[in-house]
């Protein structure tokens, strides 16, 4: 094993032109199966450099330029050793050190970039990854490890100019293509994905990959038949490719084609008879069918193919999570962490478990020992703010999110979910200067941008609310979110209709299937007194929609401009019925349509 990571190590000398005469590299060889060796047998909690850095690696490292100083060389050997038994606090000392005897070696700048992202210190990342672009400004390499910084700070307009620069200098680079896919993804810049798949399938037009990314971005834009297509080609090119079969089969669930969606998991297992997790999502989608005996064959199994504390099991105990049998999942699961105490994703089914039983303690102290490192970290703190805040300790949930925020200030999510506990005690000062605080640290957060709007629009101030959501459309021209809040808000007022109405037009065409977008159409066409227009798109809204009492007040008012004070009344005793937040105004439209038809005048105005 050893061997084979030192390898790799003369691969990425070879990469930045940075040769060890093979003489050197001999030793340094023997040096690393060495420690390794010690390590095995437990005598590694101490380094003598010399024991590590013979005199001949002095006499052995070549010195010209372009290559890493004999003393440097020295120190770099010793932090590669501490990396490779995981001490990257220690590394850092050795690999500084090296820095220091040559602060001109662009290899060992990457490292300590790398180092640095490992501990998660990303300004001191950056520091050296602005170090090293200074070093090598015609590195791509260099400037895909700032990129990767910047993605890491969750900078990531930052970060997609960085991965731009990468791809101007390695154009053929796929890898990138598809980073910065991913990354215009995440921020809404669908059409600007879309052109870098493209450019890479005029490159390569059977790859299979490029097909598969180009369906995630039709998905992300609401194209889905564009998606579906897509995928279908990835298939076409290896029907084994096991991401574009998961994400077909969930399209098929989001149209509830559920036997397309059977069909495609029979499929995957025919390729993948031990995944779990796709045993999972058939005997879900059977009990969905009605299929009883068909997805308890799935479970048994599953059962069959594997033991109690198996790791695979954590996927049967998330199915008797879905299913609402959590004493089930809880028995599964336990056994699981019992087994695999640092299997994360598990431990987070057990506590999700533990809080659907009502276990509530049990539950946030499973919780609470998920590791800050984890993905499903951020996840664990949701949850016990939900349950601290269900139970009346407010003080306790905003302490839990304060204090994720000193782990993980990089973290978008924990300062949404911090101002939106703020939000619901409409304390709407600190909701802002929550989210205000979050900038400091990730600039041009589409979500927090559109958050800090909703509140500016709740606080009254509707100026502003319109200027966030025109800042997340300078980022973002076809977010129909921002297109839509700017288009219903100016329809709402009685101003600009045209243009309100050209924005949710455009919303529209981006999300189609969406409920509210389109009742803000059916709204725009209320305001300008076209009724039955008004009336055509708010009955479609309310069918994608059904039980949102804001939609259903809309057609009472509809119904009341009509004079069909029957039908109005109708809605809004239906809006009012759904808890309502506007009770006392819907009281009012009920009491004076009840006057009108009792024969009394009266004004009725929506």
């Amino acid at each position: 094993m050893a061997a084979a990571q030192d390898n790799q190590e003369k691969r990425l000398y070879k990469g930045v032109n940075m040769w060890v005469r093979q003489d050197c590299y001999v030793v340094y060889l023997v040096a690393i199966i060495l420690v390794s060796l010690c390590s095995c047998s437990g005598n590694h909690a101490f380094i003598k450099k010399k024991e590590m850095a013979p005199s001949s690696l002095k006499q052995n490292v070549a010195v010209e330029k372009h290559n890493i100083r004999p003393r440097a060389y020295e120190e770099y050997l010793l932090a590669y050793i501490l990396i490779l038994n995981g001490n990257y606090t220690e590394a850092v000392k050795y690999m500084s050190a090296a820095v220091a005897c040559d602060p001109e070696s662009v290899y060992l700048n990457k490292k300590m970039v790398q180092l640095f992202r490992q501990l998660r210190d990303y300004k001191k990342a950056l520091r050296y990854a602005k170090r090293v672009l200074k070093l090598a400004p015609d590195d791509a390499e260099a400037y895909i490890l700032a990129g990767d910084v910047y993605a890491s700070m969750g900078d990531e307009g930052d970060a997609v100019k960085q991965y731009e620069k990468a791809l101007q200098i390695a154009p053929r680079n796929k890898h990138v293509r598809f980073v910065l896919a991913t990354i215009l993804m995440h921020m809404r810049k669908s059409k600007e994905a879309l052109k870098y798949v493209k450019d890479q399938l005029r490159q390569t037009p059977d790859l299979v990959m490029a097909y598969y990314y180009l369906g995630r971005i039709y998905l992300n834009m609401g194209k889905h038949k564009k998606a579906e297509k897509s995928f279908l080609k990835a298939l076409s090119l290896n029907k084994t490719f096991k991401p574009a079969l998961f994400d077909l089969e969930t399209l098929y669930q989001v149209h509830h084609r559920y036997k397309d969606a059977v069909q495609a998991c029979v499929t995957l297992l025919r390729f993948y008879p031990q995944d779990m997790a796709i045993r999972e999502r058939l005997a879900a989608l059977y009990f969905r069918l009605g299929f009883m005996k068909k997805a308890e064959a799935q479970i048994e199994e599953m059962e069959r193919r594997t033991k109690p504390g198996d790791p695979e099991r954590k996927i049967l105990g998330f199915l008797y999570l879905k299913q609402g049998q959590s004493g089930k999942a809880v028995k599964e699961l336990k056994q699981v962490v019992l087994h695999w105490p640092d299997d994360d994703k598990a431990r987070y089914y057990l506590a999700s478990a533990y809080e659907e039983n009502g276990d509530f303690a049990k539950a946030i102290e499973e919780f609470n020992r998920i590791k800050t490192g984890s993905e499903y970290y951020v996840y664990s703190r949701a949850n016990i703010v939900y349950i601290l805040n269900n139970q009346g300790k407010y003080k306790k949930a905003v302490k839990v999110l304060k204090d994720a925020i000193k782990i993980k200030p990089y973290n978008a999510d924990l300062y949404l979910m911090l101002s939106s506990l703020y939000e619901s005690r409409k304390d709407y000062k600190d909701a802002i200067d929550t989210v205000r605080e979050g900038f400091k640290r990730i600039k041009n957060n589409v979500a927090m941008l559109f958050h800090l709007g909703v509140l500016f629009d709740k606080t009254g101030k509707h100026d502003l609310s319109i200027a966030q959501m025109q800042k997340i459309l300078k980022i973002d021209p076809d977010n129909a979110d921002a297109l839509n809040f700017i288009g219903y808000t100016y329809a709402d007022k009685g101003i600009k209709l045209d243009r309100a109405m050209d924005m949710i037009k455009r919303a529209m065409e981006l999300k189609p299937e969406n409920g509210f977008i389109t009742d803000s159409m059916g709204w725009v066409y209320y305001k300008k007194g076209r009724y039955d227009k008004a009336l055509f798109y708010l009955k479609q809204a309310i069918e994608l929609v059904p039980d949102d009492p804001a939609i259903i007040e809309h057609i009472g008012d509809v119904y009341l401009a009509k004079k069909k004070f029957g039908l109005a009344l109708k809605f809004y005793k239906k809006a009012l019925s759904l808890n309502s937040e506007n009770k006392e105004r819907l009281n009012k439209k009920i009491m004076a349509i009840n006057k009108r038809i009792k024969g009394k005048k009266t004004t009725l105005h929506p």
